[in-house]
């Protein structure tokens, strides 16, 4: 009955261990990497900058993308975010903006 008891404790920390490894490492990578799309439009072209407004949200923002490329004001764009590890927005990054070639029709 001893051996029954010691042998499943081993066979448990066994499993359990490794698994809560894994499952603070997924969370920590996560909180790290946190990826997000948005919808937006062109709301104003700058020298080198475009400025990026929310379509759609629960409070009007804009991101300005430095960076040398024509983005015009009729045609929808996606943008891939990345939040930097915090749930701060302003300090949030571009990484690509998609664009719609057909228009937006």
């Amino acid at each position: 009955m001893n051996k029954t008891r010691i042998l499943a404790a081993a066979l448990c920390a066994g499993v359990l261990i490794p698994a809560l490894a894994a499952l603070h490492h997924a969370q920590a990578a996560e909180s790290e990497t946190a990826l997000y799309s948005l919808e937006a439009e062109v709301v104003d072209v700058l020298d080198h900058a475009t400025v990026f407004g929310q379509v759609d949200g629960p409070a009007p923002s804009s991101i300005t993308y430095e960076a040398a490329g024509v983005y015009t004001a009729d045609i929808p764009y996606l943008l891939t975010m990345d939040s930097m590890g915090t749930s701060d927005p302003a300090d949030d990054e571009i990484l690509v903006v998609w664009g719609c070639m057909s228009g937006g029709d």
